[in-house]
């Protein structure tokens, strides 16, 4: 009898767990349509955010999309929920709002923020004031592939896979395509849905062909 109510007690538990909603810190793209619903969404709010800070600080719209998208799970995650926090950003050298969030080594203190607008700003200036992004900015803003690679490479992220899930979310949602947008463009909310092709980059100039053959071109995203 106690072993019955047992069972039942812990259905009911894992019932209840099963019911909760989690807003991890990073997360990917998932496969499911009413995700993908959630990051063109995300997208459509933030794009002209992104624009205007490339315009402002020779970041790549692309980039700073695709950051803003893993680091807040399209706007789902705890921190920007209820911080306002779309990077992740912690609270090193902070004097304003704090959020804090439970990991295993214990509370971590996040930026907290008015509104999402500030918290793209506060992404710019960080990394435009540390010494340590500096050779990002060598880069022209409309290539993606080097930022996404070099913000691996100065230390932004300690994931290993963090430059290919960035380059994966760009082409994906073709945000390369706002690092040559105009924010005032009034098809600007549906430009990564119409159906266009990814930059192609010539890399090495076509040579002449033995006779009988075809000139080929050594070409790559």
């Amino acid at each position: 009898m106690q072993y019955t109510r047992f069972i039942k007690v812990y259905l009911l538990f894992l019932l209840n767990v099963s019911s909760l909603t989690i807003y991890p810190l990073h997360a990917e793209p998932s496969k499911t349509s009413n995700a993908r619903d959630d990051y063109y969404h995300y997208i459509k709010t933030y794009c002209k955010i992104a624009i205007r800070q490339q315009k402002k600080y020779k970041i790549p719209a692309s980039i700073t999309l695709a950051q803003g998208l893993l680091e807040s799970s399209a706007g789902k995650s705890y921190l920007a929920l209820g911080g306002n926090n779309h990077f992740g950003i912690k609270c090193s050298n902070w004097e304003g709002l704090c959020i804090y969030k439970n990991h295993a080594e214990g509370n971590a203190c996040y930026r907290k923020y008015l509104n999402a607008s500030d918290s793209y700003e506060d992404h710019s200036r960080f990394l435009t004031e540390r010494a340590y992004y500096r050779p990002l900015f060598k880069y022209e803003p409309t290539d993606y592939i080097s930022w996404a690679n070099g913000l691996k490479q100065c230390g932004y992220a300690t994931d290993s896979q963090y430059a290919s899930k960035l380059i994966n979310l760009i082409e994906t949602y073709k945000l390369y395509l706002f690092d040559t947008a105009n924010d005032n463009d009034p098809n600007l909310p549906a430009l990564t849905e119409q159906k266009t092709q990814p930059i192609k980059k010539v890399t090495n100039p076509p040579q002449p062909a033995p006779s009988g053959k075809k000139n080929v071109s050594v070409i790559q995203k």
